[in-house]
């Protein structure tokens, strides 16, 4: 997808949007520019929902980086009091693997706050409307891995917000806590010592703790800036 444009150094810590004499200001106008030419083709709008910001959900199909509990996620905001009272909750989790890119379109150019696990799929946050707000849920343990969407998001002058598991039984296969390798737990207390090689946790399905995702939510809403 084109946020390849942004590229890595060499031990894919630091972004250095600039190497090979890329530009970031350049790819800030290649991502506007996609994003307007694919609202004049697929960009229709669903009918608004209400006066509250709507929050619509996405999650992978298949055997990478899905969350195992956003049925469960999703159910519980939309029978929270407090979410209710702040958000609409759209209960249709959306798989984009079994999408038309004009219903993708469709569905988030509505959104004003998006939640996704992390992976390619958030690429589709150039339907987006300006100022809406992305939470992007990151494998335990992978905060660097944020730096791919939240460059991209702020280019389309999105607001970005990530979060992710806090403990390690929440990796599928990791349930019994005796079964967690010390060493690479402690290895992993360095943000640039995350998702280490063979170790592939960046990979794993995972759970994560509804009340992280009710907080990031409630985070975009309760912000100065209003949305569009």
């Amino acid at each position: 997808h084109i946020n390849a444009g942004y590229n890595w150094s060499p031990s894919r810590l630091l972004l250095s949007p600039t190497f090979h004499g890329r530009d970031s200001f350049a790819i800030s106008l290649l991502y506007q520019a996609l994003s307007a030419q694919l609202f004049v083709r697929f960009g229709e709008k669903m009918e608004e929902k209400g006066s509250l910001p709507l929050t619509i959900f996405s999650n992978r199909q298949g055997k990478t980086r899905q969350v195992i509990n956003m049925n469960d996620i999703v159910t519980a905001l939309a029978l929270s009091t407090e979410i209710r009272s702040a958000v609409i909750i759209d209960k249709k989790i959306l798989y984009f693997e079994s999408m038309s890119i004009q219903d993708v379109s469709r569905r988030l150019s509505s959104a004003h706050i998006w939640v996704s696990p992390h992976g390619a799929n958030m690429a589709n946050m150039i339907f987006l409307r300006k100022n809406a707000a992305v939470i992007e849920i990151l494998p335990y343990r992978c905060q660097r891995l944020r730096v791919f969407f939240q460059s991209m998001a702020s280019a389309l002058g999105l607001r970005y917000y990530s979060t992710s598991p806090t403990r390690a039984m929440e990796l599928q296969g990791f349930e019994d806590p005796s079964s967690i390798d010390d060493l690479a737990a402690t290895r992993r207390l360095c943000d640039f010592e995350q998702c280490i090689n063979t170790e592939k946790w960046e990979y794993m399905n995972f759970r994560i703790e509804e009340g992280l995702v009710s907080q990031k939510i409630l985070q975009a809403v309760y912000t100065t800036e209003t949305f569009e």
